[in-house]
């Protein structure tokens, strides 16, 4: 069974990966001093890319936000001081023909819902005694709110206004709730978006089901006013879980494609992060304690302490800073969750080890075998005593039923 101090060490090497990455990597070379940037990836320090950006960037802050100690506090305002001054501080480091371009794909990134929700996100777990960052709070949350379409969501980008999409107004949601932001009427969209799309005649790419987890991940933690009954949150975890349980045994992530003109644009959606601390929630008993989603959190957990750490090798075989920042929040709600209901794990573990029995080949010859010989038990007895078929119906009657169950197809 998994253990809090398990997730808690977890979480501790993913704030010591992103911590020495953060001060000795090399997309912070060349830096000014008092700045700091993370990159996409959580490579080697003396070698590797020097790409930084606003992905990396707010997801080591989110990080190192909520984690204790010196080096974390100390590199804290250096991240929020690029996140804040990004343009600038670029343009200072390079060529004028260089930053011309650069600077269009910035002013691009600025009307970005998904990164400035990523960034106000992870602002919102920056400590007032570590870093001011009350400004630029407002400045991105004033940025998003104009930019909500009526009553519905957003788009991806800010000043491309149209038919509100899922996954960028779900990141909002997220973002602006956490901040103190009424959402309400975003979030009701969300859930009824989410539950066209659910039951059979639903969307089932792989993609849709994997911005859908999200989007009930949103719902479900993002503290918003009024939200939505908790029934009905099972209702559609339950479904979603139909579809998605057999994938859990692999390590499998969703990578989403989105545009503006001519430029392309890519965003993990690490779904099984989502769903395993949905189950925890929502069906702590039957669906997070199943030896499935137990192995699956076990694997990562062992990843994580891994020279390479965290990865989905579909990916690439490099470490993602945002997806280990997504694992860092996720393993604080299932944390949170498990410490509260630790009577539920053990008691669920032990019924779905009965269930699995119980359905092995073992378990299936061992019915059969046992139906075989109780009829021709029955059928000698009922030779011996009376020879009438009444007596024996009962008996034939019981075992066929046990061989048919025990020799049916697995669904």
């Amino acid at each position: 069974m998994i253990r809090v101090s398990d997730l808690r060490n977890a979480r501790a090497e993913i704030a010591s990966r992103i911590a020495n990455h953060c001060a000795h990597g090399p997309q912070s070379r060349g830096l000014p001093p008092e700045v700091k940037a993370c990159g996409q990836y959580l490579g080697p320090t003396d070698g590797g890319s020097g790409q930084r950006g606003v992905h990396g960037t707010a997801a080591a802050l989110r990080v190192l936000g909520s984690t204790e100690g010196s080096d974390a506090r100390d590199l804290v305002p250096q991240l929020v001081r690029y996140l804040g001054d990004r343009l600038t501080i670029e343009k200072a480091l390079r060529s004028e023909p260089d930053f011309l371009y650069f600077s269009r794909r910035l002013a691009s990134e600025d009307h970005n819902v998904i990164k400035l929700s990523e960034t106000l996100y992870a602002l919102s777990f920056v400590p007032p005694a570590v870093c001011s960052t009350e400004e630029l709070v407002q400045r991105i949350a004033q940025q998003l709110l104009a930019g909500l379409q009526g009553d519905s969501g957003w788009t991806y980008f800010l000043d491309q206004p149209g038919e509100a999409q899922v996954l960028p107004t779900a990141h909002a949601v997220r973002a602006l709730a956490r901040t103190g932001y009424d959402v309400a009427k975003p979030a009701r969209w969300l859930l009824k978006r989410l539950s066209q799309t659910s039951g059979p005649s639903g969307a089932g790419h792989r993609a849709d089901l994997s911005v859908r987890v999200y989007c009930l991940f949103v719902l479900a933690f993002s503290g918003i006013e009024h939200p939505p009954e908790t029934r009905e949150l099972k209702g559609l975890f339950k479904e979603l879980w139909r579809k998605l349980e057999p994938l859990m045994a692999d390590d499998v992530e969703q990578n989403v494609e989105y545009g503006r003109g001519d430029e392309r644009y890519f965003v993990r959606v690490p779904w099984q992060l989502y769903l395993i601390p949905l189950a925890a929630k929502l069906s702590t008993l039957y669906r997070f304690a199943s030896l499935g989603v137990q192995g699956r959190l076990a694997a990562i957990l062992r990843s994580v302490g891994s020279p390479e750490g965290f990865i989905y090798p579909d990916s690439g075989y490099n470490c993602s800073a945002r997806t280990n920042a997504i694992l860092f929040d996720s393993l604080a709600l299932i944390e949170d969750h498990v410490s509260r209901h630790p009577w539920k794990v053990v008691p669920g573990m032990i019924w779905d080890g009965l269930r699995a029995v119980a359905g092995s080949r073992l378990a299936t010859f061992g019915g059969i075998s046992t139906a075989v010989v109780f009829a021709a038990v029955s059928v000698r007895q009922w030779i011996a005593v009376s020879g009438r078929l009444s007596d024996l119906a009962p008996e034939i009657l019981v075992s066929a039923v046990v061989i048919l169950l025990s020799a049916r197809k697995p669904r």
